[in-house]
């Protein structure tokens, strides 16, 4: 009888855990990982920070990639899942090499399949040559026994010199997306270089990417993302349509100071990891 007690006293337990985990926020991320190639993946002590940085999300999108062999990603990826629980683990996709110069990167995202279902990947069909790195995205579902919610994340690396013409056709990618995806749910995240000398106070009247009601920033310009020390707020989140918009949680967009949590003690070495912070939100 005592051993009975006991057993039904665990499974009482395990179900409460799993009830909890279930109801885990899902937390994204956008992160401009300054030139990551092969010789940054080769550093161990910077591996680590951005091996335990990314396991902290369940979607990420990293932008900035320039390996011209195209292994990087799936070195990261190895990494990301080494050690790691089955259920745990992560998959990626990434984009083809994007830039109208020799100068190219690629967005990559990594995700937690027992988290969200991804759907398909997006390209920006850029024809115009309105940006420098063509938009890149992803449609998810999330994984929910209620609720489940289609979205997208559009990624953007913002050219500095273009950058108020590329924020203002982030508008047009998303029309885009909406069209070729059927998803209007979409979060636009990245290094829109928002900020400082490439976005001043009188530029955000031509951008209809603030202007236009439809479009919540949820990072504002007072904020800053970079690990330099400056208070320019260039990476961002903004979101378009109702359902991302109600099971978003606002209050929690921000850049994710990491300096502590991989036990940086200076500057220098935070900046050896990148440039930028990631920018998070979590979703209900």
């Amino acid at each position: 009888m005592r051993m009975m007690m006991r057993l039904l006293a665990l499974l009482v337990m395990w179900a409460i855990l799993t009830e909890a985990q279930g109801q885990q926020p899902l937390k994204l991320a956008a992160w401009n990982i300054q030139r990551l190639g092969t010789s940054k993946m080769s550093k161990n002590d910077i591996v680590n920070c951005l091996v335990k940085v990314i396991r902290r999300y369940d979607v990420l999108v990293v932008m900035e990639t320039v390996d011209k062999s195209l292994t990087v990603p799936g070195q990261l990826h190895n990494e990301l899942n080494n050690g790691l629980n089955p259920t745990d683990t992560y998959m990626y996709d990434s984009s083809s090499r994007m830039g109208i110069t020799t100068y190219q990167e690629q967005y990559v995202f990594y995700w937690k399949p027992s988290r969200v279902k991804w759907v398909q990947s997006y390209t920006f069909n850029d024809l115009g040559n309105q940006f420098t790195y063509d938009p890149f995205g992803a449609v998810f579902i999330v994984n929910s026994g209620k609720n489940t919610l289609k979205f997208g994340m559009i990624a953007i690396h913002v050219s500095p010199k273009k950058a108020v013409k590329e924020i203002d056709a982030l508008v047009d990618v998303y029309s885009d997306f909406k069209q070729k995806t059927g998803v209007d749910d979409v979060i636009i995240a990245g290094d829109f270089n928002a900020g400082g000398s490439y976005v001043s106070n009188k530029d955000w009247v031509d951008i209809r990417l603030r202007t236009d009601p439809k479009f919540t920033w949820l990072i504002p310009d007072n904020v800053g993302t970079t690990t330099t020390g400056s208070n320019a707020p260039y990476d961002r989140i903004v979101v378009a349509g109702k359902g991302i918009y109600n099971a978003l949680n606002k209050n929690s967009a921000g850049p994710y100071d990491f300096k502590n949590y991989c036990g940086i003690t200076n500057l220098v070495d935070l900046k050896h990891v990148s440039d930028h912070y990631p920018v998070e939100v979590s979703m209900q």
